[in-house]
């Protein structure tokens, strides 16, 4: 009664693995402000579970540090946990943002509590029959000192202005959560087909190549250097951007296409398959909230977020009966700029559903719009999104001349002067952005990146592309994770998933008779979270029900 009375109790486990479908929740601590630790045995008392519900379903906080392993294993037990969840872990990795810090539990202690813990017994058996006495100490160690920190760390996210960043992150949480815990569906027989397909052509690239160069190690940047020139095509050398000014030649053309087929062999081929979960036959990618400095997301075994619109997407699908639903944010890193600038004229072109890379063409060519060309459009869009990541003209020209279009430095200038006479807003912005030294960065929900000293006390202030391409991304973020958890609400009560997040894509796997009911729900959650930080720009989806991920419609 005590517990369920307190306004928070700090909340652990201890299981005997770290995967929810083959190990087992051994122990259940609990602690709080005003009763002695509790500690229970699971394997002794069976019906734990309906014991604690109460407690589960209380709007009491409940203080976890890295809650996402929590999670997992109560949501594979089909046990909802609510009220708000305080993480110790996403606390602190938010509050030193930018500082080369370690945020296990035992780092956390030392820091703001300056206790040293034992952390020893961690990876001991949990599964005997009997636990030995320095097993429960350690146990009810790490309950001890959550609300201790919780006390630390709420005082510090409030005195640095961060709780409504907080917020978003303990929510997104829950999302991702069940997002690992769903796994995505891998197609195997699709994906060892499209395997042996890339095979054969590597290895026809490869008699092909070798037949031109002669026996070479194709590899080997000094020998492929050494065999071009020996058929007459002199390169400085033979990194892909070098490569890629001579892609009208088709031997340098096919060394690009080798080493792109290389390198879909080694990182997704043998890796995707081993990752396949024994019990699931599912991917479950381990991803990291606060992944990046920005605040994006990261993920790893396997890191689907690097998997390219391609044939490998083609692979990943639903179960028998249900669809994919995937959605993602139309420039939403534009639109951030767009709202965070208050440039009326790209808010007026977004809010209008004009194509504001045709626009930007008609305004740096002086043409009208409708006199645009493909290429045109294509320089102009380098120019928005380049403006976003702080690139200088020598690199948009550069990116273009990988593209195939050449625009020399002097034009490549006057684009940029006639962009940012059009939209002031933007211009201004800029100008406010990256004036002076700045030592944090912050986005529209709060979040911020440090630039602490170094070793040597000196502090270094973020750089021209850090000012400029930090609060949009990590904006961008905000918002993606706010619809992340919002979508995550509305698939609560349905047999829809989330099953992977990819910076502004969400993928939902759904019953094929429920997605066309809720993808409009799901479309509304998207819009608010970004109508939540940009109220006057409208927020624009590409949404599709599919039967792969490669798939752009029904």
């Amino acid at each position: 009664s005590s517990y369920l009375a307190a306004d928070e109790i700090g909340l652990d486990i201890e299981t005997t693995g770290l995967d929810p479908y083959q190990d087992q929740i051994r122990l259940l601590q609990l602690s709080s402000r005003d009763a002695p630790n509790l500690l229970i045995d699971a394997y002794a008392i069976n019906n734990w579970i309906e014991l604690l519900i109460p407690l589960f379903k209380s709007s009491t906080t409940k203080i976890v540090h890295n809650a996402k392993f929590e999670l997992k294993f109560f949501y594979h037990l089909s046990i909802d946990i609510k009220g708000v969840i305080f993480d110790t872990m996403l606390a602190s990795q938010l509050l030193a943002t930018g500082h080369q810090l370690k945020h296990k539990l035992s780092d956390l202690v030392e820091r703001y509590l300056s206790i040293e813990i034992d952390k020893s017994e961690q990876k001991s058996d949990w599964n005997q029959q009997e636990l030995r006495l320095s097993q429960l100490a350690y146990a009810s160690n790490d309950v001890e000192y959550l609300i201790p920190l919780y006390d630390k760390l709420r005082l510090e996210l409030r005195r640095n202005k961060m709780r409504q960043v907080a917020k978003l992150e303990f929510d997104t949480l829950h999302a991702v959560a069940q997002m690992e815990l769903a796994g995505f569906g891998l197609d195997r027989p699709r994906l060892n087909q499209y395997l042996n397909q890339l095979a054969v052509e590597h290895q026809e690239l490869k008699v092909k190549l070798i037949n031109q160069l002669g026996p070479i190690n194709i590899n080997s940047p000094r020998q492929l250097k050494d065999a071009l020139f020996k058929v007459g095509v002199i390169v400085d050398g033979t990194s892909r951007e070098t490569l890629n000014q001579h892609t009208e030649l088709p031997v340098i053309s096919d060394i690009l296409k080798y080493r792109k087929i290389d390198k879909l062999k080694s990182t997704y081929g043998e890796k995707l398959i081993s990752s396949l979960h024994p019990i699931t036959g599912r991917l479950h990618s381990d991803y990291f909230q606060l992944g990046t400095n920005t605040g994006r997301m990261s993920c790893r075994e396997p890191n689907i977020q690097s998997i390219v619109n391609g044939e490998l997407r083609n692979c990943f699908r639903p179960k028998s009966g249900y669809k994919l639903i995937v959605v993602d944010y139309s420039q939403i890193e534009l639109r951030v700029l767009a709202g965070m600038a208050q440039d009326f004229k790209m808010i007026e072109a977004f809010n209008q559903g004009i194509d504001l890379h045709k626009l930007t063409a008609s305004i740096v060519t002086q043409k009208p719009m409708d006199e645009i060309s493909k290429d045109e459009r294509e320089i102009a869009k380098t120019l928005n999104f380049g403006l976003v990541y702080g690139a200088g003209i020598d690199n948009l020209a550069k990116y273009l001349q990988q593209k195939g279009l050449i625009v020399n430095r002097s034009e490549m200038e006057k684009f940029k002067q006639r962009f940012l006479k059009r939209f002031i807003g933007i211009a201004l912005y800029i100008k406010r952005a990256t004036k002076g030294r700045k030592y944090e960065i912050r986005t529209l929900s709060g979040r911020r990146k440090e630039f602490p000293p170094d070793k040597f006390g000196y502090r270094k202030s973020a750089s021209y592309t850090e000012k400029l391409n930090t609060p949009i991304q990590g904006s961008a973020a905000d918002i993606a994770k706010l619809g992340l958890y919002k979508v995550y609400q509305v698939l609560k009560g349905t047999a829809g998933k989330l099953v992977a997040f990819i910076h502004d894509e969400v993928v939902i796997e759904i019953p094929t008779e429920q997605a066309e009911e809720l993808l409009p729900q799901i479309e509304k959650a998207l819009k608010e979270a970004g109508q939540h930080y940009l109220p006057n720009v409208e927020i624009s989806l590409s949404a599709n029900i599919c039967d792969s991920w490669m798939e752009k419609s029904a």
